[in-house]
This record gives structure tokens, sequence and C-alpha cells, in this order.
């Protein structure tokens, strides 16, 4: 056996020399993928680290230009100001081309966005290093398989949102929100929501109409004739919780005055607690000094021709009988406090309370700030809308009926107005993609 020994050892000698020639090339090969690989590696993480703050200038300045809506110019500016700031073009040169602002519409249905010219409720901010940009990100290690630099991107779209400013709660009912015979609701920078779950939980007819960011119905929509909404409404989408469900009421102890009637005076009322309510009748003129008002049982009436009015104001209505009721040709212009904890409410009924609130007539109704009343139902027959025309406003109720002209206006667009109510409200703007 010995005598095949050497012969054999020498054998394999020779083939381990073969296969390490043979797989040399192959060892090389692997190195070369291997380093390349890494490479890449390099330059993807670095890229995606730029990407990343590219997103962050991109949402900031989305958010800053969508706080300026409707005015794109200023949009475009501001926008262009916060992407300087996060992204210096001395280190990164121009990240954001003025091209790169753009104006339209967001559809939540769709989660879509729509550029479009005109009146804007959403902006689309693009940010880039690019070629396009004369800033593409440069490839340390790459460029071995050809790659001298790389284009990053990232966009980023905001527009108006946060809680809608028109809330009808009632889970269940059927026509909890009602509009007919040229009823209408106009909502800018905000939305329209139905709670119910109801088949024809928004009923809409006539021509009336519902213009807003977004009309959401949790059940679903009956429409007849003319009447319209814009955008399309939404059916069977999620429910909203109230967004002042933590709001508490203003404390009060005892009665200051008792049933307080008002005819044919002019007289200003202090702030207190006025049991049994207060009527306003004949050609009174009534001025509510500023404060809160607490009506305990009784009703806040202006009749025919009286004339009811107050600034930084808050009226706080509790018990069985403690409704509001406006009646035919009555004057009222009332605005709620900008601070304090009662900013922005206007009106505050009680959550307990289940009553029902009445705008009638030809009455004029000129009124600014939160009119929140919970647990019961808003119902206004007025020819003339129940806010100015684009007013700071909010209406949160369990359900609502317009009839005839009725309706309300609002627009929540302006910075100052937000910044006057309650603080669901003050954030005007969200990322919406």
């Amino acid at each position: 056996m010995r005598g095949w020994t050497v012969p054999f050892l020498c054998a394999s000698r020779g083939l381990a020399r073969d296969v390490r020639g043979s797989m040399a090339p192959l060892i090389a090969f692997g190195v070369i993928v291997g380093i390349s690989g890494a490479a890449l590696s390099v330059d993807l993480v670095r890229g995606s680290a730029l990407q990343q703050s590219l997103h962050m200038a991109a949402d900031a300045a989305a958010l800053a230009a969508a706080a300026r809506l409707p005015d794109t110019t200023a949009a475009t500016d501001v926008a262009l100001a916060y992407v300087e700031k996060n992204m210096p073009a001395a280190q990164y040169g121009r990240a954001l081309d003025p091209a790169d602002v753009e104006f339209g519409v967001w559809d939540p249905k769709t989660r879509s966005f729509t550029p479009q010219t005109g009146t804007a409720t959403a902006v689309r901010v693009t940010t880039r290093l690019s070629e396009q940009n004369e800033n593409a990100v440069g490839t340390f290690f790459a460029g071995i398989l050809g790659r001298s630099s790389i284009d990053v991107a990232a966009s980023a779209i905001a527009g108006r949102g946060g809680a809608p400013c028109v809330i009808a709660l009632d889970p269940a009912g059927k026509g909890s929100t009602t509009l007919k015979t040229n009823a209408a609701i106009e909502a800018t920078g905000c939305g329209v929501q139905v709670n119910s779950t109801a088949n024809g939980a928004l009923n809409i007819s006539g021509s009336s109409s519902i213009e807003a960011s977004d009309v959401c119905v949790g059940g679903t929509v009956s429409r007849s004739n003319a009447a319209t909404t814009t955008p399309e409404s939404r059916e069977h989408c999620p429910g909203q919780a109230d967004p002042l469900a933590n709001l508490q009421p203003p404390s009060y102890s005892g009665c200051d005055h008792s049933l307080t009637i008002l005819k044919d005076v002019v007289k200003t009322l202090s702030p207190g607690v006025y049991c049994a309510g207060i009527q306003i009748t004949g050609t009174s003129d009534i001025t509510l000094a500023p404060g809160t008002y607490v009506l305990l049982n009784g009703p806040l009436m202006v009749a025919s021709t009286a004339k009811l009015s107050g600034e930084n104001v808050t009226i706080y209505l509790k018990g069985l009988l403690a409704n509001i009721d406006f009646l035919d040709n009555a004057q009222i212009a009332l605005t709620a406090p900008t601070s304090g904890d009662m900013a922005g409410i206007l009106f505050f009924q009680d959550r307990a309370s289940r009553n029902i609130h009445f705008w009638a007539g030809d009455s004029s109704t000129n009124l600014h700030g939160v009119i929140y009343v919970p647990g019961s139902k808003l119902y206004s027959s007025n020819v003339n809308l129940i806010t100015p025309t684009r007013a700071c406003a909010v209406l949160i109720a369990s359900s609502l009926e317009f009839d005839k002209a009725s309706g309300m206006s609002i627009d929540l667009t302006d910075a100052k107005c937000r910044a006057g109510l309650p603080g669901p409200y003050q954030r005007g703007v969200v990322l919406l993609d």
C-alpha cells in the first residue's frame, strides 16, 4: 500500500493546483460583486437619508403654504422660504422650484390630488435633489457601475382639515340633517359631518345646497330635485366624535335674576345667572355686556321687532325650557369672546338637555362663534342665513333642519378666526398625504 501513497499524494496536489487556478477568476468576480454591492448600499443609505430630509422639508412647506390659501402667491412664497430654511441652497442647491408648488383640490374619497386653476383648497409640494434642479446627489462608489449621481425627491399634500365645522351628532336618526326649499350650508375651509348611519341620514331637496371641503355621511343621502353637494357627499364614512366633548361648562351658583321680561325698553344687561330665562319683546333694544350669561330653566326669546346685540358674550343654557327662540323680524347680533375659558363659544347648552332651538320667519341673525347644542335639534325656517356671509362660526347639534332660504355661511380659513376658537379648531390645516 505504501507504494501507492506518494503518486496519490502528488496527484492530489496537482488537482488542488488545478482547482485553485480555475477558482481564481470566480473569486475575483465575487470580490468585485461584493465591493459593488457594498458601494451601492453606501450610496443608497445616503440617498435615503437625504430623501428623509426632503420629506420633512416638503411636509413643513406644504402645511405653511396651505395655511395661506386661497392666496396662492403668498402660499408659494412661504413654501420656498420654509424649504430654504430646512435645506439651504448654499448646502443642497435649489431643493424646491416654484413650479413644484401646485394648487388644486383633494378628494378624500379617492385620496387623490387634482391640480386646478381658480380656488384651491389643497397644495402639493415636491422637493427634489435632481438633475432637473442641477443638484443631483453625487455618488461615492456607484460610479463603478456607471452611475455618477442619483435623483431623490419627496412630496407632501396639505389642505384644510381638522374637526368639521357643521356636525350633526345623532347616531341613528333618519333626516338628522335636512335641507329643503333653497336652504344652503356653505363651509369654506372645513367639512360637514352627519353621524347618523340611517338611510336618508342627510335629506336634501328643492334647490338646497351644501358646499364644504368634505361632506361625510354615516348612512346614505336622500337627494331630490336640483339639490347639490359639493364635493359629492361620501356615504358610509366614519362618524366624528364630539370635538368639544371635553369643554367644561361655566361655574355658577344661585340666581342673580328671576324671570326677566323686557318690553319696549332700551337697556344693557350684565352677566350673571338668569333663572327662568330672558324674554325680549315689543320694540326693546337690548345689549349684553361682555361676559357669561347662564339661563336656567328658561329661554332666550327675542320676539318680532325686538333687537338683541352683544360682543364677547357666552350664553349657557341649562334645563328643560332653556332654548333659543328667535321670532319673525327679530334682529340679533352676537359675537363670542376670543379669549378666556369660553373663547369662541357663543351658545353652550348643557349636554343632558334635549330641546329644540328655533330661528323663525324673517329674523336677522348675525352670529359669530360656536353654537354648541350637542343634545338638541336646531330648526330654522328663517329666510336669512343664521350667520353673515363667511362668518367665523361652528355649529354642533344633535340634529339640524334648515327650511326656506335658511342656512349658514362659514369660513375658517383666516388664522385670526381660528385662533379665537376652541382648541380643536385652531389647527386649520393638516397633512393629507
